[in-house]
């Protein structure tokens, strides 16, 4: 009896070579693309917290700046640079780790935690108290919390500035229609309860302001200004046809469309 040997097929081994190769290749491309995305996405992750953490080192320099400009404090607190001012607004005065009075405030949308600041006001000078902020933000991804620091030397105000709902430096033109500025007190719970604002019982102090020197820097248009508009000296302002600024009765009255009220267009913005 022939045995009859058989052999092999080469062809069929060779497939199988390429195809585990080919398996490999693209999981190292798939792999590689994966670590690629992952990367991406941590860089704009970081981005992002970078950011925000310069805007909450900016929410506490504007706590610091609400302080200093803060002229409600009660009579026998008069200055907002002594101790017992610091104190009504909830500063701590100073200790090892802060050369000034300080505040910390955690910063929230409701569900979740955005950061937290930590203000300083140095009164080295009292004419010149710097603010010191340093906001603080979750790293992406479990890494380290990241930091940023904000640093203004602040100094008195050296010219008078009307003020009200909006005050620039250059052009004011409302286009459109629409546009309203009026004001509320939010003390005042009679008339706003709870201190939230509404627009029955607005009141008329919603002042426009230009201090540009130039002519024809205030274009009302079709707004109601409940309240003054100023300008500089050789200011002029301009309305249309249904604008109109003064107090609450003055604007409230249909026929006065196109008017301002006497006394309500001021040249004493500087």
């Amino acid at each position: 009896m022939k045995l009859k040997m058989k052999k092999k097929n080469a062809v069929a081994g060779s497939v199988l070579l390429v195809t585990l190769a080919t398996c490999v290749i693209l999981g190292v491309l798939m792999g590689s693309y994966l670590s690629m995305i992952k990367s991406q996405h941590f860089s704009v992750a970081r981005g992002q917290a970078w950011n925000s953490a310069l805007v909450v080192a900016e929410a506490g320099v504007e706590e610091a700046m609400a302080h200093l400009n803060d002229t409600n404090l009660p009579a026998n607190h008069q200055s907002v640079l002594t101790a017992q001012g610091f104190w009504v607004n909830k500063w701590a005065p100073p200790n090892a780790t802060h050369s000034g009075y300080w505040k910390t405030n955690l910063l929230t949308d409701g569900t979740r935690t955005n950061g937290y600041y930590d203000a300083t006001i140095i009164i080295a000078n009292p004419n010149n108290p710097v603010i010191v902020s340093t906001g603080y933000v979750n790293g992406p991804l479990s890494s380290p919390v990241l930091q940023r620091a904000v640093r203004v030397a602040t100094q008195p105000i050296t010219r008078s500035t009307p003020g009200g709902a909006m005050v620039v430096t250059d052009t004011v033109d409302f286009k459109g229609a629409g546009v309203t500025t009026d004001s509320f007190q939010s003390t005042n719970l009679v008339l706003f309860p709870g201190g939230i604002y509404n627009a029955t019982n607005a009141l008329d102090h919603g002042d426009v302001s230009s201090t540009s020197k130039l002519t024809n820097m205030v274009n009302i248009g079709n707004a109601t200004i409940k309240g003054s508009v100023h300008t500089s000296p050789n200011g002029n302002v301009q309305i249309g046809a249904q604008g109109v600024v003064g107090d609450k009765a003055f604007v409230n009255n249909s026929y006065n469309a196109g008017k301002i009220e006497a006394n309500h267009q001021l040249h004493d913005a500087a």
